[in-house]
């Protein structure tokens, strides 16, 4: 092992975990996140340092965690696993002060089953996309999934038609989230890394809407990974039964071996 490359390696992990230490301290308004960028650069400086000697390569497949497992034990007075661990609990904090809005709860009830809650998810999501298809919308229908089963005042509009006080309260949900935005924009790095590195700690943020979302996404694509792997075996195994076959077949018409390896592989 080139002492030099090691000793980089570890200085850039170091460097990384050094700003990521500075992440996700209270207030919430004043909190920093780590930006894909800084979280790529511990991937990799990880991932460098741990293949310098593990011999199997890290891939999609096998998930940057048993890098960080790895570096962790090697290296224990770097602290990787525990940094990375106390990065994840602000984190969840600062998620939990921040709380989430009636929509996310509505998007909730959807994603548990309620057949009532993903209609109005989608209806919500038309007119975000095309406002005129409000109009089309019976939006009485959702009065008490508006109102979360209990009775609902307005502002305003509140002796206005049942319809219409059904709409506006839907487009309160609609602004209501928009404040959530920013908050969600500045952690989705964080949030995108926890679950692609298949770390344990995402069970921390389970019970954050968006977390959950990215640690289900995380999941299809492997799953996805997985399978197209799968295939690509099958064609292979496939590749070379055809080819042992043909071979098989070449040599008993008593053509060379050359010939043979010249045709089977012009046909591989």
């Amino acid at each position: 092992m080139n002492a030099e490359t090691e000793r980089d390696a570890r200085n850039r992990v170091l460097k990384a975990l050094r700003s990521l230490g500075e992440c996700c301290y209270p207030p919430l308004q004043e909190a920093s996140w780590p930006s894909h960028e800084l979280l790529n650069e511990l991937n990799f400086a990880v991932t460098s340092l741990a293949m310098m000697e593990r011999k199997r390569p890290i891939t999609v497949l096998s998930p940057y965690w048993k890098a960080y497992e790895w570096v962790n034990k090697r290296e224990p007075q770097i602290r990787l696993v525990p940094r990375v661990k106390e990065l994840v609990e602000r984190a969840d904090r600062l998620l939990k002060q921040a709380g989430e809005s009636e929509l996310i709860r509505l998007r909730r009830k959807a994603s548990a089953g309620s057949p009532e809650a993903r209609r109005l998810a989608g209806a919500l999501d038309e007119i975000q996309e095309d406002a005129s298809k409000a109009g089309k919308i019976e939006w009485e229908d959702y009065e008490n999934l508006l109102g979360d089963n209990k009775p609902f005042r307005l502002p305003y509009s509140d002796s206005a038609p049942r319809g219409v006080r059904c709409y506006v309260r839907a487009l309160q949900l609609i602004v209501d989230d928009l404040r959530y935005w920013p908050l969600f924009h500045q952690a989705l790095p964080l949030l995108v890394w926890v679950a692609g590195t298949g770390s344990p700690y995402a069970k921390m943020l389970k019970q954050n809407y968006q977390a959950q979302y990215c640690a289900d996404e995380m999941a299809r694509h492997l799953s996805e990974a997985a399978k197209a792997r799968q295939r690509e075996q099958w064609r292979e195994r496939q590749r070379r039964r055809r080819r042992k076959k043909l071979r098989a077949e070449l040599l008993a018409r008593g053509i060379s071996e050359a010939e043979v390896e010249k045709i089977v592989s012009a046909n591989a």
